[in-house]
């Protein structure tokens, strides 16, 4: 059970409080929804989360001055952690 305090945060059991977000996602869901609708909201989310992603790796490839050539690079490099046996 989560409680809001008069500042708008939120804490769930010993978890860190919620976002601004994470509140209006719950505020949005307190109202009965269909599995439709609930699909529905869940494709917009992943779009937006998707075009902001695709938007900032457009803005660091621009800045980065990154070609195809670099792209082909970082695909064949093998960049591991190194572990300790």
């Amino acid at each position: 059970m989560s409680a809001v305090s008069t500042d708008g945060s939120a804490r769930v059991g010993s978890t860190p409080p919620l976002n601004p977000a994470q509140i209006e996602l719950l505020k949005l869901f307190e109202r009965p929804l269909t599995a439709q609708q609930l699909q529905d909201i869940n494709q917009l989310i992943s779009q937006y989360l998707a075009e902001h992603t695709n938007k900032l790796g457009t803005h660091i490839w621009q800045e980065k001055q990154l070609t195809a050539k670099d792209m082909d690079a970082l695909l064949t490099q093998h960049i591991r952690t190194p572990y300790k046996k």
